[in-house]
This record gives structure tokens, sequence and C-alpha cells, in this order.
């Protein structure tokens, strides 16, 4: 079970009739979902997974894309989680990104990550994010120094006198 966190603290919320907003401004019922983690392992950057709705009485929707944007449907897309800093961007089957809303009743689609919802998933209990924080990259090499496998120059002969 996730929520997902966008920006000025509301969440993605499922509303009637299949909608996908961000009305939410804190985790009920309405902004906890179901990540499905088809890759499995710990969720990370370039998991596909499939997010499930299922309200308290009648069936389970998925999410998926349309000519809307993103709704709510009884047969879901699988999205690709993009670790964007701390946050993550979904990708849609069609290679674009989750967006904000453009229309009522669906989250937008963007071309560019530049457009994209950037979330937070959170564990809707302890309100803590469930993906592991972005490894280390290892430090840049100096420029100072050269290389440990380059040689140093050989020191210059003088030329001899004649």
């Amino acid at each position: 079970m996730v929520a997902f966190r966008a920006f000025a603290n509301n969440f993605i919320t499922a509303d009637p009739s299949n909608a996908l907003d961000l009305a939410g401004v804190k985790i009920g019922s309405k902004q906890t979902f179901t990540l499905v983690d088809i890759t499995g392992g710990e969720l990370a950057d370039g998991h596909e997974v499939r997010i499930r709705y299922t309200p308290h009485t009648g069936k389970p929707s998925y999410w998926l894309e349309n000519k809307l944007g993103i709704r709510r449907g009884h047969d879901g897309d699988v999205f690709k989680i993009k670790r964007v800093g701390t946050k993550v961007a979904l990708v849609t089957p069609t290679g674009k990104f989750v967006a904000p809303p453009t229309v009522a009743n669906a989250l937008g689609v963007s071309d560019k990550q530049e457009g994209a919802l950037l979330v937070e998933i959170l564990d809707p209990t302890r309100k803590v994010s469930i993906l592991k924080p972005a490894a280390q990259s290892a430090p840049a090499p100096s420029e100072t120094a050269p290389p440990a496998s380059t040689p140093p120059p050989a020191p210059e002969k003088p030329e001899a006198a004649p």
C-alpha cells in the first residue's frame, strides 16, 4: 500500500468516475493505492509497476493512459519508476510522463521530464518514503594529479655542448 505526495503536500486522489486528481490534503482511503512491482525486489529506479485503487465497496481499478491523460479503468497499464533526485516520475507505456492535471478528472501527460509530476511514494501508515536513498556516486578523480595509470613525464635532458 502506498500514497503519492506531490507538490504543496497534496496527494494523488481517486475520485468518482475513475478520476485521479491532486485534491487530497491528507492520506485517507482515496489516497491509498496498491503498487504492484512487476520487476520484483526492492522498489528502485527503472522498476515496472501497476497501480491499483481498491474502494471499500466496488471493484478495483488500475491506472491507465488514455486520450484524456491518466485515469482509472478495469485493465491497467504498466508504468516505470524514474528517480529524479529524492522524488520519482512515473513513465507511461508510451514513454511520456505522468503530469499535473490539465483537464478535469485526469492527471495529465507530458512529453518531457521537465513537465512531469514529481512525487514521493510513501508508506501511508508511517508517512515515510518507501524508496531507499539513491546510491552515492564515486567522487570524481582529482584534476590536478595524473591518473594512477599514467607515468610521470620524463625529465628533459640538456643538449650536449659541441
